[in-house]
């Protein structure tokens, strides 16, 4: 992957991650954006199960996590796409059931620029999903660096689900927080969006 471009790395670092947590097969509408993200999927050696329709794939995705009883995604390309996996994600936060939306999306500032497609798609299903993350590349923001030449390493206080863990799914950044020889400092928040991290106490967040 090192000769590859930097979505296609990103792509690549976030389905590893999914799969070393236990993802378990994937739906995909193929798509221009979405390419990189089903690149990365063909890598890791998950077979995809190619539905053209959005909404189709996502409640195909929902019927693999029953059957399966593990992690099941389903990925589209970005704009109004991601809005056709709301019925199946509704349907699977009601019953419990592990159903992952990957959507590629434009480029930061690109949307509602009055173009087709560019719709905010950031907690695009909040109300009906557990959490609701942004991934970010560490390699285009010199995160990696400016960890390996911290004096001290601060750790919140984001929201747990959209800032925090998101962050830590990134083996390039975790790897370089242990590497790094800095204190570590976590700053709690427990004012969080209602219903986010409710009953949660600082040891329920370490």
């Amino acid at each position: 992957m090192n000769d590859a471009g930097p979505a296609l790395r990103a792509a690549h670092r976030l389905i590893t991650s999914l799969v070393d947590r236990g993802l378990a097969g994937v739906v995909v509408s193929p798509g221009s954006r979405n390419a990189p993200l089903m690149q990365a999927i063909r890598v890791a050696g998950l077979p995809p199960i190619v539905a053209l329709d959005e909404r189709a794939a996502a409640h195909h995705a929902l019927g693999m996590a029953l059957a399966l009883g593990r992690p099941v995604a389903v990925c589209c390309t970005s704009g109004t796409a991601a809005l056709n996996h709301g019925p199946a994600l509704a349907e699977a936060h009601r019953v419990g059931l592990p159903l992952l939306s990957l959507t590629a999306d434009r480029p930061q500032g690109a949307a509602d620029r009055w173009e087709s497609q560019t719709l905010e798609q950031d907690h695009l299903h909040d109300r009906h999903v557990q959490a609701s993350f942004q991934w970010s590349n560490a390699e285009d923001d010199g995160m990696l660096e400016a960890i390996a030449q911290a004096d001290l390493i601060v750790l919140g206080p984001g929201s747990l689900y959209t800032s925090l863990l998101p962050n830590l799914l990134v083996p390039e950044l975790v790897n370089a927080i242990q590497r790094s020889r800095a204190p570590r400092l976590y700053i709690c928040n427990l004012m969080t969006q209602p219903g986010e991290t409710d009953g949660l106490d600082v040891r329920g967040h370490l």
